[in-house]
């Protein structure tokens, strides 16, 4: 309104995006674009304009900042508890979703548990957030259960006709309805799952639920590397473990005759580290 009235008030053109709620209730983006019009004498006549609908366009948009953002969360990130929240953070905002939570499966009782949890500013999600930290959730149970016993995304229109979702009566009284849950998977295993809760309805968004599937894998695999490399930095503690109780001095040289390790029999000996 604000770019409108500028342009109004001094007879300039104008172009601005922003959204509309159309009839059913669903909001769409559309570009707006006005050119003032001038009657033969010169005065003026009022604007004519039109109105084009970008919404997948700037959806398109929206799934790609979202997929670079993780990649590079995923890439600075130490932990997967310390990229969570970023991570939840980044799909919310940037895909206007209200309510998000992270499921990882705990190998020792083969159950789901909630580890992460982010919502919009101003809703007062509570309940669901408790609900959510002391359920626990079993092969095909809930929304979490059920990618991981589909093996593949969910997308749920409204979840006020889900039969198998737990939290019913919390996701209620914040008026979530439309929701979608993807698998974290690290090829044939199921590590986890993510889900997300809006106050709206949409009709199944095949492009959301792909770009979101992809960062479940990117997940995944940041799990497995993560794996990796705490177990190399195992296997190098047990060597040097196992080289310092040697008698020997023990070392290795670079090539460049440069020493790159001495054990701690070195400092024993010379009184030098």
């Amino acid at each position: 309104l604000e770019a409108y009235r500028s342009a109004f008030a001094a007879r300039e053109p104008f172009t601005v995006e922003c959204r509309l709620r159309r009839a059913d209730g669903s909001y769409r983006w559309v570009l707006d674009t006005g050119l003032p019009r001038w009657a033969p004498g010169g005065a003026f006549a009022g604007y004519i304009g039109s109105c084009v609908d970008i919404t997948e366009r700037v959806f398109t948009e929206r799934r790609l900042t979202a997929q670079y953002s993780i990649a590079r969360i995923l890439s600075e990130a130490p932990t997967l508890a310390e990229a969570s929240p970023q991570i939840l953070q980044t799909i919310g905002e940037t895909l206007a979703w209200d309510w998000g939570a992270l499921w990882m499966l705990d190998r020792d009782d083969g159950l789901l548990r909630c580890v992460e949890i982010w919502h919009a500013p101003g809703i007062d999600a509570h309940a669901l957030s408790e609900a959510s930290w002391r359920i626990r959730f079993g092969y095909g149970q809930g929304m979490p259960g059920q990618v991981w016993q589909r093996g593949e995304s969910l997308w749920v229109e409204d979840i006020n006709r889900e039969a198998n979702f737990l939290r019913v009566a919390d996701t209620s009284a914040l008026g979530l309805r439309g929701a979608f849950a993807v698998p974290i998977r690290l090829g044939a295993s199921f590590l986890g799952a993510f889900e997300f809760f809006r106050r709206s309805t949409h009709p199944l968004d095949d492009a959301l639920l792909s770009g979101m599937t992809a960062i479940g894998r990117q997940i995944g695999q940041f799990t497995e590397r993560i794996q990796t490399e705490s177990a190399l930095r195992a296997s190098e503690a047990r060597y040097r473990t196992l080289v310092d109780a040697i008698p020997q001095i023990t070392w290795v040289m670079l090539p460049s005759g440069e020493l790159e390790y001495l054990s701690q029999r070195w400092a024993e000996y010379t009184g030098r580290s």
